[in-house]
């Protein structure tokens, strides 16, 4: 890859929402207002007892309660975060299909005049060309942004392309972007692309 491609990829991997910072995450700052609770809930049975409204043992034991019933609370919701579905809140899983099966897919969606399936298809398609090559691990419900991670450093080279559509396949699907057949044209190019560079027979619909 040449400089300025090594730039343009870099460029697209650190303009993506996954790489942005959004803050703590909600079970962070759950747990940074507990800790706030319990320091206040110490200083104030601490202060009590030196001025002699409740005796220290008593404060004891009213702080021992609370802290256990704190790590109960905490230990409760860390294991119904443990067994809750690693991919709650995603889309549901697709079928495992064939490059090919996804072309015919994408075909007969645009035959149907809709261009915005044409794009996932194509985009699923190149998924599986990348998995059948062991360069990205195609799981039940993975994600857009964790299928590019994985490209970006399994296939640099084509990058850019797959990132593009996927790019595409995103705004028509989720965001509700304008899709037709100059969408479907391009999807198809990038699609080519990386059966391209994976040495595969073109992949575009015949």
């Amino acid at each position: 890859m040449t400089d300025a491609q090594i730039e343009r990829v870099a460029h697209a991997i650190l303009s993506r929402p996954e790489f942005r910072y959004h803050g703590k995450s909600l079970f962070q700052r759950i747990l940074d207002r507990i800790g706030s609770w319990i320091t206040s809930v110490f200083n104030g049975l601490f202060s009590a007892a030196g001025h002699g409204g409740i005796s220290l043992a008593l404060s004891a034991i009213v702080v021992t309660v609370v802290v256990a019933v704190v790590v109960l609370l905490v230990v409760h919701t860390v294991r119904h975060r443990g067994h809750a579905s690693p991919r709650a809140g995603r889309p549901a899983p697709v079928p495992r299909l064939t490059a090919a099966d996804w072309i015919a897919r994408a075909s007969d969606a645009e035959k149907s005049g809709d261009f915005a399936e044409a794009l996932r298809c194509r985009y699923r398609a190149s998924v599986a060309l990348l998995a059948s090559r062991a360069l990205v691990e195609e799981i039940p419900g993975g994600t857009a942004g964790e299928y590019r991670a994985q490209v970006v450093r399994t296939a640099p080279g084509v990058y850019l392309d797959f990132a593009e559509l996927t790019g595409s396949f995103e705004a028509a699907w989720y965001a509700g972007a304008a899709a037709g057949p100059a969408e479907a044209d391009r999807s198809r190019l990038q699609c080519e692309a990386v059966a391209a560079f994976l040495g595969r027979d073109s992949v575009g619909s015949r």
